[in-house]
């Protein structure tokens, strides 16, 4: 299987990234999110079934960075991919 973000997920992220630069005048806090995030990609990876599930949505999701953040996604099996479907801060209303 392999990743892949939608443009919706990616605008997210980048929006989020381009936030914390800006709020804190250095990329260092968004490069801890990045690598988070990346880590997370890695989890997916190995166990994409393992993490909370909706039904009504068909979607996964993965709250991590110590609760602050998640990534919803869904898998297509046919194709082999893993959707991220949105990135969100978990301050925002989630998705489920």
């Amino acid at each position: 299987m392999q990743i892949r973000w939608t443009e919706e997920a990616s605008d997210s992220i980048e929006q989020t990234l381009d936030y914390w630069y800006r709020n804190n005048g250095t990329f260092t806090y968004s490069e801890k999110i990045l690598n988070e995030t990346e880590k997370v990609e890695k989890e997916i990876l190995s166990n994409p079934y393992s993490k909370q599930y909706s039904d009504i949505l068909d979607l996964y999701r993965k709250i991590f960075f110590k609760g602050k953040f998640s990534i919803y996604y869904k898998i297509d099996e046919a194709e082999e991919i893993i959707w991220i479907i949105d990135f969100r801060s978990n301050k925002q209303r989630p998705l489920f």
